[in-house]
């Protein structure tokens, strides 16, 4: 259903003849459609919600790294044999993870806690959640993660409504983008956002997993209608808050002169917002580093994991296919097994990776003004979830209407291989997001002119 779905967007969004007022009527209610049958009963992510409410409503007691010995501790029964231990990134025996904190906790906040992780394993949160990286939210978020989550109790109408900020924040995100690129590019971006094989079906039932996205959006939107101070405001928090929207400054950053002065205006506030913000923690600025640290270890550890995205991933799945199969064994049954050795594809990503800088660089120094120039880079340099990828959504609200279809393409195809077999689909999926940006955002590889439509842009 959903492939249908991408596939009859794919082809409204070619069928010029249609008219492009006719065809956003037609593309619109596809959105609504793919929607539904997406979401017609709305679940909740325990996962997420374990992750992200759970760990930040008890970070001043959990920081970054107890989260799963504790809630393993108490619940051992419930959880898998196998479980990650967040100081050192290692697989390990469940039984021999650190000893839980209690002396941080008092009384009524460990009866709370206890409390809480029953509600999540009562909803159904998987018994493998404790082999998945931990919280890794930069300070701006967990500055707003922290107060709200001890603001509301899980479960109340409070907890619903800020799972439901998402989808009002992605909504508002939208209606900017239909302000600002018409009702077709609107739709053509929720079609995306809702089909997205990194994403598909959870979407929605998160705590605070997506206001990163709708920032992205709205910075996006903003940017072309020339609201300099407020779009880099947005793009400057979507970086705040996930770091990797600041890749979308590659084209600014790149022809800073071409860019209006009021716009790094709003980039600047959005900085001092983050510092400033995130220095309001629980754990004030020891969280700095702590953050650092952590994201560090994360990065190293999801480049040679299965079921990412990035160029190095992307190489060590291709030269470590039983390895791959091993981890993903392991992960999906929670089950200690041994895991084969893999090979170091480092050096080869780090020379294949500043070809495609090199090519992406040059190309952005050319062409009229695109915030998605940053997307090679960012494959090229970084491994991301692949939910992240979402940030492809910025390619809508550009001018190239072939790279709009090609990425609808990518979208379906990306869902049908990794629904047909898991691991070989994740190769396969990336293979084809790299041919994509290759295509349309690296010049050395771009065979043949695209045809791109500037009257609407604002002129280099």
């Amino acid at each position: 259903m959903v492939n249908l779905i991408l596939a009859t967007g794919t082809l409204l969004s070619a069928a010029n003849w249609i008219g492009r007022q006719r065809r956003a009527w037609l593309l619109a209610p596809l959105a609504l459609l793919l929607f539904w049958s997406l979401y017609g009963s709305r679940p909740t992510q325990t996962w997420n919600v374990f992750h992200y409410y759970l760990n930040s409503r008890y970070f001043a007691e959990l920081g970054y790294t107890d989260l799963y010995s504790c809630a393993v501790e108490r619940r051992s029964l419930h959880f898998a044999g196998v479980a990650r231990d967040l100081e050192t990134y290692e697989w390990v025996p469940a039984i021999d993870l650190a000893t839980c904190p209690h002396e941080a906790f008092t009384a009524a906040r460990s009866s709370e806690f206890n409390s809480d992780l029953a509600w999540l394993i009562y909803q159904g949160l998987p018994a493998n959640a404790t082999l998945d990286k931990g919280l890794n939210t930069s300070p701006l978020w967990l500055f707003f993660g922290e107060l709200l989550a001890n603001s509301v109790a899980i479960g109340s109408a409070g907890f619903w409504l800020v799972v439901w900020l998402d989808v009002i924040l992605l909504a508002l995100a939208l209606g900017l983008v239909w302000w600002s690129r018409g009702l077709e590019t609107a739709a053509l971006a929720a079609t995306f956002i809702l089909g997205w094989y990194g994403s598909i079906g959870v979407i929605f039932g998160n705590w605070l997993q997506w206001p990163w996205l709708a920032l992205t959006l709205a910075g996006a939107a903003l940017w072309h209608k020339r609201r300099w101070p407020a779009a880099g405001l947005a793009l400057g928090l979507a970086a705040g808050l996930s770091v990797f929207p600041a890749f979308l400054l590659a084209w600014p950053l790149l022809n800073w002169r071409r860019v209006d002065r009021r716009f790094w205006f709003g980039l600047t506030l959005a900085a001092l917002y983050t510092l400033v913000l995130g220095s309001l923690t629980s754990r004030g600025l020891a969280v700095w580093p702590e953050w650092i640290g952590k994201i560090v270890q994360q990065s190293l550890a999801i480049t040679t994991e299965p079921l990412n995205i990035g160029l190095d991933n992307l190489l060590y799945g291709l030269a470590n296919r039983q390895n791959a199969a091993d981890y993903y064994q392991v992960f999906v049954t929670g089950q200690w097994a041994p895991i084969a050795q893999g090979y170091n594809v480092t050096p080869l990503a780090v020379a294949v990776g500043l070809v495609l800088l090199v090519g992406s660089a040059h190309l952005a120094r050319k062409r009229t003004p695109d915030l998605a120039v940053g997307l090679l880079p960012l494959f090229a340099t970084v491994t991301l979830s692949r939910y992240y990828w979402l940030i492809l959504v910025v390619v809508f609200l550009g001018n190239n209407q072939a790279a709009k279809r090609w990425l609808l393409l990518v979208a379906a195809g990306g869902l049908v291989a990794t629904a047909v077999a898991p691991l070989s689909g994740w190769l396969i999926g990336q293979g084809l997001l790299l041919v994509f940006l290759l295509r349309f955002y690296a010049r050395p590889f771009r065979w043949r002119p695209v045809r791109e439509v500037v009257a609407h842009d604002w002129p280099g």
